[in-house]
């Protein structure tokens, strides 16, 4: 499985690098599965290539840098996603035109892209939705960029576009939106205008897909103005190929790079599969024998094994033995053989016609759409990724025009018969366009994970790694493409979780980590009932997590509605430990329900497995941001009299700090000691056995009876070398002004 990643790591600087128009990208970021999309039309793409801000799952970065975890800890990202973006095929004046909205460079002899500025108020129903700031944890967050009263939108300035429909303590404004939609605009040099709504949900029975909606326009804008440049004209034939370059393989890579690029053959090990194709299932498709059944029209792929790895790495096992020194040294908290590339992800439609299976429904029923001709997709084309210098995809710097649309037409190719990294496209077409017409597609990317099938927490289930449940993570995939599709048929009037619930953490006075939150949320109200029933909160449940945001989450106590005290709910963890670190998510849990609708279907109408949990009580979401305490938090010695007056005795903690992995003697995933009992305000200094000053620490916190000090950043430089060490603690505070004590420590590398 390492070895497609570090193909993409290579790749991605290619490919992304050269992507003009992603400054302006936002972030799809409350569902588990999220992305990454540009005004332009690419998606998953980005100026920058070690952000993880491409479609992954579960996502794990939040909203911004600030509250992503150390780099040491960044290793789980699970990026499975080169880039998605779209071909536009056309022909004018009996010659051939080929857009692609990325993440590949188009040279301007291909055509253009040209990002427009898309406007709630005249576009479409976002108008009055939206919300600019929350206020969680002490700080405020500016999340939506459009919310009623914000300044005019600039169209010589276009920008995507983030509606947020959530809010904490209450259920959402709007019952019958999304939780978070993503606005973008953009114009090609062919005329045609796209308008693209990508929606996610962080509610756990639908965050793990996210679905977009993209409409396409002759409005012969060739340069975004917003005026037709081109003459009125019917463009026929019109192919819209939805691209991708997905890999599960992208996951995981970072343990393994030196090791890797070792290997001559660099070859990934997913394997790529088309529901529909004729070679489907093979005898090596459909793990256990299962098959996926014919008419969904599912692109996917999941990891295998790579038959050079001394030992079997299907979904990615991670094998500490194989890890560099460098990623065994910076803290690495994988477990031996844990799945690092564990998903099944795909792309499927869900609407392209007026009839049939994929009929457009929802908000969509009553509109006219040009419609493709024939049996949709008209073509399916896989491409072969080689090396850094070498893939089969299209290429405009590679292939005319011509030879382009060529490449992405063809019919149904059979399905890859090696594991590798392959780049697909489906495309839909021909359309007939006269001037002002409309087309429209509708899809969803979705993933699965066999933890689902188990009820289990996903990251937990990855450190147990049994590889006889891996392929359960395909019936997960189909599970949550089920529920993208009734989310989409029913205008996303859909049952609605718990809100989200803002709590704040703190160090009680025992040093344990303490939790608090309002009770504000014991009054939320249901839309989807009336009376009694709707005030359905029955209580919270309490998540634990020593790693990653991503988990695993361990759940450590219930609290019941009606137990706060002067309107806050207080919760202690007495197994958090001072100077480790811990994140939390408080979800807010609702009672069961014999019934729901939404006044179009009914509770029987539901996907099975959502009709159980809708009985059995829904519990809020974990993958939003806000849905979780994102920075890892310890709990710490609290200022007291005796600490402040320097009557206790000052410890360091490790004593010895030893520099080797996986040492009992070091906190995990960090490279700190701890000076505990020191007062509120005092200075540290640290000396070599020499004499000489080494660093010199200032600790200036009234709540504070301890100092973190990170070896990383020793000398603003390097680590300190073995040896042994002075310290000095000097008391700056009132009362034991000057106060001096003295001590050692050892440092082991």
């Amino acid at each position: 499985m390492r070895r497609g990643a570090v193909i993409l790591c290579a790749m991605i600087v290619g490919l992304i690098l050269g992507a003009a128009g992603q400054a302006d990208a936002q972030y799809l970021c409350r569902p588990l599965l999220g992305d990454f999309l540009s005004n332009a039309g690419r998606g998953s793409g980005g100026v920058t290539i070690n952000v993880s801000n491409r479609l992954a799952y579960p996502r794990h970065r939040e909203v911004g840098g600030d509250e992503a975890p150390p780099s040491s800890q960044a290793r789980g990202n699970m990026d499975n996603c080169v880039g998605h973006g779209f071909f536009v095929l056309t022909r004018r004046g009996g010659g051939y035109q080929t857009t692609w909205s990325g993440p590949r460079d188009m040279p301007p002899e291909f055509g253009q892209n040209f990002p427009m500025q898309y406007n709630p108020v005249t576009d479409g129903p976002e108008g009055p939705m939206g919300t600019e700031v929350f206020g969680v944890r002490g700080q405020n967050y500016r999340i939506g960029s459009w919310y009623p009263g914000r300044a005019p939108l600039d169209p010589k300035n276009p920008i995507g576009l983030v509606v947020e429909n959530h809010r904490f303590w209450q259920y959402p404004a709007d019952d019958g939106f999304p939780e978070q939609v993503v606005l973008n605009k953009w114009t090609t040099s062919q005329g045609i205008t796209f308008i693209r709504k990508a929606y996610g949900w962080s509610y756990q029975d639908f965050d793990d897909f996210n679905l977009h909606e993209v409409e396409f326009t002759n409005t012969g804008d060739a340069n975004g103005d917003g005026v037709r440049d081109l003459p009125e004209e019917t463009l026929s034939p019109v192919y819209i190929s939805v691209a991708q370059w997905l890999t599960t393989s992208a996951g995981e890579v970072d343990p393994y790079v030196e090791f890797f690029y070792q290997m001559k053959d660099r070859n990934a090990d997913d394997w790529f599969i088309y529901s529909d194709a004729k070679n489907y299932p093979a005898d090596r498709y459909g793990r256990d024998g299962k098959r996926i059944p014919a008419g969904l029209k599912l692109l996917f792929h999941y990891d295998d094994d790579y038959p050079d790895f001394p030992i079997d790495d299907r979904g990615g096992s991670i094998y500490r033995n194989f890890m560099t020194v460098q990623a065994l040294n910076a803290g690495i908290l994988d477990k031996d053989g844990q799945f690092g590339a564990f998903q099944f992800m795909g792309m499927a439609p869900l609407a392209f016609s007026s009839k049939g299976p994929f009929a457009f429904a929802g908000r969509d029923v009553g509109k006219t759409f040009v419609e493709p001709e024939g049996d949709q997709p008209s073509s399916v084309r896989w491409y072969r990724g080689y090396d850094t210098a070498r893939q089969d995809d299209p290429n405009p710097k590679l292939h005319t025009a011509q030879q382009m649309q060529t490449m992405l037409q063809g019919g149904v190719a059979d399905n890859p018969t090696t594991i590798g990294f392959f780049f697909s496209a489906q495309t839909y077409g021909p359309y007939t366009l006269p001037p002002g017409a409309t087309g429209k597609l509708v899809f969803a990317y979705v993933a699965g994970a066999g933890s689902q099938m188990l009820n289990q927490d996903m990251m937990t289930w990855a450190e147990k790694a049994n590889k006889d449940e891996l392929s359960l993570g395909q019936d997960a995939m189909l599970q949550n493409l089920e529920a993208a599709r009734f989310a989409y048929r029913q205008g996303y009037d859909i049952p609605d979780a718990p809100p989200d619930v803002a709590f704040e953490t703190s160090s009680s006075p025992n040093a344990h980590m303490q939790l608090s939150w309002s009770d504000a949320t014991d009054n939320a109200s249901n839309p989807d009932y009336t009376g009694a029933e709707a005030k359905d909160i029955t209580g919270y449940r309490i998540y634990r997590a020593t790693w990653l945001a991503i988990g695993p989450w361990t759940l450590i106590g219930e609290v019941k509605k009606g137990t706060a005290t002067g309107g806050t709910y207080t919760f202690e963890d007495p197994n958090s430990v001072a100077g480790f670190p811990y994140m939390y998510s408080v979800r807010a849990v609702s009672a069961g329900h014999p019934t729901w609708t939404n006044g179009k279907a009914t509770l029987v109408d539901l996907p099975k497995h959502i009709q159980d949990h809708v009985k059995a009580g829904l519990e809020g979401g974990w993958s939003g941001p806000f849905q979780k305490d994102f920075q890892r938090k310890s709990p710490v010695q609290l200022a007291k009299s005796e600490t402040d007056q320097l009557s206790k005795k000052v410890r360091v903690v490790p004593n010895p700090f030893v520099l080797i992995s996986g040492d009992p003697h070091r906190y995990p995933g960090g490279d700190k000691i701890r000076f505990v009992n020191i007062p509120s305000k005092c200075e540290i200094y640290v000396y070599s056995v020499s004499g000489d000053l080494i660093i010199k620490l200032a600790h200036d916190n009234p709540k504070s009876a301890e100092h973190d000090f990170d070896f990383r950043v020793w000398n603003n430089a390097t680590y300190a070398c073995s040896g042994i060490y002075y310290w000095v603690v000097k008391s700056l505070t009132q009362g034991s002004e000057g106060k001096i004590q003295r001590g050692t420590f050892y440092v082991v590398k």
